[in-house]
């Protein structure tokens, strides 16, 4: 009893404990007119996307509608393709001027808080769409595309698996803040669990 009773302070200390990780996706590094994906880190990937409605195991329509990964990829742009109007970080940006993207995450994760810039390009209101491990919605960012500039969301931790990103506009600087476990903390636990077991068997 006494063993855990200690434990208690360390545990608690180690779960407050956390580090914020930021990550920036600013397209910088790929090649204009090709695939992002093999520029984008690892565990992350945006490929086209459709709300569609699935099929039963005879391969006919379900009537259940869902974001669905679709055919084609989504490239890399240079932004002078379409004009001067577009206000990005840099020479390169995300196409999603003809179709919607799907940024997902191989491993969902706590979100703090998510932004993008968005090119200009658009002219009428838009939601991202924050969506869980089953495809449900969790959140909207609503922003306006004809508003060249920085949309922000603060989420909170939310569980986070993938975000549908609107077409009619290029994508710059998309940036996500996780909370994220302090690698320290999280060994000091381990180690103090270790030292708690091993000091029970001995008594």
């Amino acid at each position: 009893m006494k063993n855990i009773l200690a434990l208690i302070p360390l545990l608690v200390l180690s779960v407050s404990s956390v580090q914020a990780a930021t990550v920036v996706l600013n397209f910088e590094s790929a090649t204009s007119g090709s695939n992002v994906n093999p520029f984008l880190p690892t565990g992350v990937s945006i490929n086209p996307v459709k709300y569609d409605q699935g099929v039963d195991s005879f391969g006919d329509p379900n009537g259940i509608f869902s974001w669905q990964t679709d055919s084609g990829t989504i490239n890399a742009v240079d932004s002078s393709v379409y004009g001067s109007a577009l206000s990005i970080t840099g020479s390169k940006a995300l196409d999603v001027v003809f179709g919607p993207a799907w940024l997902q995450f191989a491993t969902p994760g706590g979100l703090d808080s998510f932004s993008l810039t968005s090119g200009g390009l658009g002219g009428v209101p838009v939601d991202a769409i924050f969506l869980d491990s089953l495809g449900a919605e969790i959140t909207r960012l609503t922003f306006d595309q004809s508003l060249a500039g920085v949309s922000t969301k603060a989420l909170g931790g939310a569980q986070v698996a993938s975000i549908v990103l609107p077409s009619g506009t290029l994508y710059d600087n998309i940036t996500y803040v996780t909370s994220v476990p302090e690698p320290g903390r999280v060994s000091l636990l381990g180690l103090g669990l270790a030292a708690a077991v091993l000091r029970r068997r001995r008594i």
